[in-house]
């Protein structure tokens, strides 16, 4: 018994290093694609119908076969005994009863089981990580390594800024990117062009976003760091901010904004004598502050200014996309079938420019498009339960929440691109284990 023991340990801490690998490389968008007579429309490549496997996820299959023979020999010690885990289970089996009937809907369906095949795979993922994280040390282990990997990201979003492309890492994912380039995202200032840092994500709205949860387990231990370790946390903490204000993302603004207030007033308030610092440091701060006001102000008017033709522009994109998408919801009341919405869009809306034919940007019309109307009743049934569930849970997990609520009510990228999905998983990892963490104690 002894040696099995022994056995397991060491398996788990194989697993647990595969695990922490997959985290790290997570934001690195080095992956395989396997093309479809689909992937291409008018010779422009869609990434939402396109199977792929990326180079992380092979760190992750491992440490998730190494999970799946443990679980299948001790399952008892391996899942949590909880009416969450259980709930969870129960929303998965139920997911993929809409998933597999709108197969028969589907116009592309290896897509749709394409989609299927990834979805199990983040619900294994969300179990192991409900094991995974069932201690703080293993929670603090995460942390520092998404930190490093988003610090690394933050390097390489500043210098694509200041270069105006990319800078030659496409062997670690980073896309070819330059001001001139149709389809790459950029800010004008005055007559010139800069492109919105990518990072090695698919788009900057992604960079923003993992930027936002990287500044939020960054905050949320800094008060138990102490000495060295306390400085170069806020040295990242430094970077991450100015990552996230290059990628001029404005739903990544308003999210980090909500952590860095939530967490403060959690947190900091009462042990930040902030009086007795600014007493101190009267000087350096001011001119500090000054800069940073200006820096920050000048950027954030730049995306919000109402007299700024591009402000409305982007605006009325997404209100476009929001019409395509309700209109389609009429031609299609019983889905098109999951991962098929941008097949059909292109076939629909074929006379608009690529651009135009990008999914509805919320996360909850792309899923009712795809997978019909009867998950609108699933949704309205599952309401009173969820929000009966969240105020109950810890403040912490509202402010992830929270923040997670606010990206999918204003993107898709949790529903049809993979690094999203996985950082989804990720933070609903993170809230289960810290209640389960609660309950233990």
């Amino acid at each position: 018994m002894k040696l099995i023991n022994i056995s397991v340990q060491k398996l788990e801490k194989i697993s647990a290093y595969f695990f922490l690998t997959f985290i790290f490389f997570l934001p690195f968008m080095k992956r395989k694609e396997f093309y479809l007579p689909d992937s291409f429309w008018n010779g422009n490549f869609i990434e939402y119908v396109t199977p792929s496997i990326y180079v992380s996820e092979l760190f992750l299959l491992v440490a998730l076969g190494i999970f799946l023979l443990l679980f299948i020999l001790f399952k008892e010690k391996y899942i949590f005994k909880s009416i969450l885990t259980r709930n969870l289970t129960r929303l998965f089996i139920l997911f993929q009863v809409f998933s597999l009937v709108s197969l028969f809907f589907s116009q592309t369906q290896i897509v749709s089981l394409y989609y299927i095949l990834v979805s199990w795979v983040l619900f294994i993922t969300i179990l192991y990580l409900t094991y995974f994280l069932r201690s703080m040390s293993n929670i603090r282990s995460l942390t520092n390594v998404f930190l490093v990997a988003m610090t690394i990201q933050g390097v390489i979003a500043m210098l694509q800024f200041i270069t105006g492309h990319s800078i030659g890492l496409h062997v670690i994912g980073e896309q070819y990117l330059s001001s001139e380039t149709i389809g790459v995202a950029k800010v004008v200032f005055g007559s010139v062009k800069h492109i919105r840092p990518y990072g090695t994500f698919s788009h900057p709205n992604i960079l923003g976003y993992f930027t936002a949860i990287a500044i939020y387990l960054g905050l949320n231990d800094y008060i138990s760091l102490e000495g060295n370790r306390r400085t170069l946390r806020i040295i990242t903490l430094f970077i991450l901010a100015l990552t996230l204000l290059l990628t001029f993302s404005r739903i990544s603004w308003i999210v980090a904004t909500i952590f860095v207030v939530g967490i403060y007033l959690k947190k900091f308030h009462k042990t930040l004598h902030i009086r007795n610092f600014f007493k101190e440091n009267t000087k350096p701060l001011t001119y500090l502050i000054v800069f940073s006001t200006l820096l920050v102000g000048a950027v954030m008017w730049y995306r919000v200014n109402p007299l700024n033709p591009l402000t409305w522009e982007s605006l009325v994109v997404r209100y476009q996309l929001y019409i395509h998408s309700l209109k389609m919801l009429l031609l299609y009341p019983q889905g098109v079938g999951i991962g098929n919405y941008s097949i059909i869009l292109t076939k629909t809306y074929s006379s608009l420019p690529f651009w135009m034919l990008q999914p509805v940007h919320n996360t909850f019309l792309l899923a009712i498009n795809e997978l019909g109307l009867g998950l609108v009743v699933l949704m309205l049934a599952a309401l009173p339960y969820a929000w009966k569930k969240l105020q109950k849970t810890t403040y912490e997990n509202k402010l992830l929440i929270t923040g997670l609520l606010i990206f999918m009510i204003f993107d898709h990228a949790f529903w049809d691109i993979r690094q999203a999905q996985y950082l989804f998983v990720l933070v609903i990892g993170l809230c289960i284990s810290r209640i389960e963490i609660g309950r233990k104690t």
